[in-house]
């Protein structure tokens, strides 16, 4: 094919989309509505869902559920049953009883000689 074979198929080709006539609105509309209902997951993506599915699915479905009301059971059981304080946390904080040195005997390791 030539250079001018060329250049008079592109200029033909070119004139032909100019003249493509507009397709109708209401055309659009029945295509489209078509096409989104022979798509597999169509209806269900067209469902709306309810405010507490969409919260379920926020927090990550069943293990982010279960993994929240364990963690909420937790904290409401040991809200209750601890009395007073918490023995181990109140002394080390307070550290009336004990004073706690975990680098006992690294002094040893810095001498030299």
């Amino acid at each position: 094919m030539t250079d001018a074979e060329l250049s008079a198929l592109f200029s033909a080709v070119s004139g032909a989309q100019e003249n493509v006539a507009e397709a109708d609105a209401d055309l659009m509309a029945r295509v489209l509505r078509d096409a989104i209902e022979m798509q597999p997951g169509a209806r269900a993506a067209m469902r709306r869902s309810s405010p507490l599915e969409e919260l379920f699915r926020a927090l990550g479905g069943w293990m982010g559920v279960g993994g929240l009301a364990a963690a909420s059971i937790t904290g409401v059981l040991l809200g209750f049953n601890v009395s007073g304080e918490v023995p181990g946390v109140t002394t080390f904080l307070t550290l009336d009883t004990a004073i706690v040195d975990p680098f006992t005997g690294f002094d040893v390791l810095l001498e030299e000689g």
